[in-house]
């Protein structure tokens, strides 16, 4: 599911001047962006959570804004937003939870729990205002009420349903799920939110996938034998191609534009660019160890990868085969699942969720992307 282009008229989509910054001195950037990180992690003086941030690293590429307390314990798995409203959806895999934050209030405002088991996925349909929750245990996707977050109905998977991606043109979702054999990628009409006939089996459990709506395919990580699976939707034949330079590739992001797919692998950490095409890769970077969920910001021509180890990667794409790292912007560890889609309220914001730790409760991190 591609994020919207929300590139205010005239901005440059590459400043060569951040480039040439990032490339000759990413120690320097990395060390002058952590002193709010450091703060708010060590329990140093520093703003209170839930207050804006001020920052004058005016040319990082993401600039920590703001930081919003929640009421998770465990795990945080998959975000996803709703831009009109500026509200969060965090799947709290290990509270059978869904964490609601606004980000206008800088506060959370609901915790949904009826249903949920395990919950590892959000999706959000703004025509239908509904919220769709994919439960590891049972493998339901449990379908909430978008405003006073009320149960609605749920659609059975079998087992571990994970991923969810929202095709606003087909208004479908899918839903990667399962086990071995049993794994899949199913799909929800949400004209009916019922589950489709059409389903398209893989060998293992499905990871990170997205889908190419203009194309008519869904590219699928399979990280336990590093492979990617290649649905075409039109007919329904499934082809797969093999990672050459790394396995247990669990994020994925698309540039539809140039014809690319970015995969974050963890053994070994590197960043991977595929052509959409063909499959044939293209660059291989060192990269994440520990990552979960990675993007593409059109605007700037950049891919955020968030990783546990406690950064974020920084990643600039010159053009379509070449591609630099220009920061490490410090973070959390255990930090590695985010959000970025785009125009929320009045910044282009990168979402971060950070699990609580012995001494900081769990929080959401809000960062603004820079030129």
């Amino acid at each position: 599911m591609q994020n919207p282009d929300h590139r205010q008229p005239g901005a440059a989509p590459f400043s060569r001047r951040r480039f040439l910054a990032g490339s000759a001195g990413l120690a320097t950037a990395a060390l002058s962006s952590v002193a709010p990180a450091l703060a708010a992690v060590a329990g140093l003086a520093g703003p209170a959570r839930g207050q804006q941030i001020p920052s004058e690293e005016k040319n990082e590429p993401l600039v920590l804004y703001r930081i919003i307390p929640m009421s998770a314990k465990g795990r945080i798995d998959h975000m996803t937003v709703d831009t009109s409203t500026g509200r969060v959806f965090a799947a709290v895999y290990g509270n059978d939870t869904v964490d609601v934050l606004d980000v206008r209030r800088a506060r959370e405002v609901a915790v949904i729990r009826d249903g949920l088991s395990e919950p590892q996925g959000v999706a959000f349909v703004p025509d239908a205002n509904r919220i769709v929750v994919s439960n590891c245990i049972g493998g339901a996707c449990t379908i909430f009420d978008g405003t006073n977050y009320s149960r609605i109905g749920a659609v059975s998977f079998g087992n571990d349903a994970d991923q969810l991606r929202y095709d606003s043109s087909a208004q479908r979702i899918y839903v990667g799920y399962g086990d071995g054999a049993d794994s899949g990628i199913g799909v929800i009409d949400t004209r009916t939110w019922q589950k489709l006939p059409d389903n398209f089996p893989l060998r293992v459990h499905p990871e990170s996938f997205q889908v190419d709506e203009v194309g008519h395919r869904i590219f699928v990580n399979l990280a336990s034998i590093g492979e990617i699976a290649v649905i075409h939707l039109d007919s329904g034949r499934i082809e797969t191609w093999k990672i050459i330079d790394a396995t247990a590739n669990f994020p994925m992001a698309l540039d539809v534009k140039r014809r690319r797919i970015f995969v974050g692998a963890r053994q070994p950490a590197r960043l991977l660019v595929l052509d959409m095409d063909t499959g044939q890769q293209v660059a291989s970077l060192s990269g994440a160890r520990d990552t979960d969920d990675m993007w593409y910001d059109e605007t700037f021509r950049r891919i955020y990868v968030s990783s546990g180890e406690g950064f974020i990667f920084v990643f600039q794409q010159v053009d379509a085969d070449l591609y630099f790292l220009i920061a490490k912007v410090p973070t959390a560890i255990g930090a590695r699942t985010s959000a970025y889609f785009g125009l929320v309220e009045k910044h282009v914001s990168f979402f971060l969720g950070v699990p609580a730790v012995a001494n900081r409760g769990a929080e959401l991190w809000e960062f603004e992307t820079r030129d």
